[in-house]
């Protein structure tokens, strides 16, 4: 009886450790400017994945003075793996939103969502004065990894 009960423990052991382990296929992190005048206003999104960065840039108007484009980068992959080991340990609803009480003047827009194997996702969206409990060790990796960004190789052909 008793190894019968030790084969379904691991059975199910096993379940569970599968299902806080989803496979994160890529992170789109998205940062929109909303306080300058419309012509100065971006929308840059960075989709992350496990090998590499690539950052898409564009205007909010039709008279946008941004710089636009697509470019591809690398970046550290160590972070990048912390990073989607870290996304592939929390599910969805361990993000919470809360009011901060405060609401910082002049900051952007910050959305990130996380994209799985399975074709679910979750998204996270951080409005000026609001704060997501859960959410600050995904958000610093992802600052981190950005801040570190490096041309890729290809990038810098002209």
């Amino acid at each position: 009886m008793l190894p019968c009960l030790l084969i379904l423990f691991f059975t199910l052991s096993a379940c569970a450790a599968e299902k806080t382990g989803a496979n994160v296929t890529s992170i789109l992190y998205t940062v929109e400017t909303i306080t300058l005048p419309p012509n100065l206003q971006s929308r840059e999104i960075y989709t992350l994945t496990p090998e590499s960065v690539t950052l898409k840039r564009e205007g909010k108007s039709d008279t946008t003075q941004v710089y636009e484009g697509e470019w591809i980068f690398t970046a550290e992959s160590d972070l990048l793996r912390d990073l989607f080991t870290l996304a592939a340990q929390k599910e969805c609803k361990d993000y919470v939103s809360e009011d901060s009480g405060s609401m910082r003047v002049g900051a952007p827009l910050e959305s990130i969502k996380v994209m799985y194997g399975s074709g679910d996702s979750c998204e996270i969206t951080f409005d000026p004065g609001t704060t997501i409990k859960g959410a600050e060790g995904l958000l610093d990796g992802i600052h981190a990894i950005v801040d570190n960004l490096q041309p890729a190789a290809a990038a810098t052909m002209e």
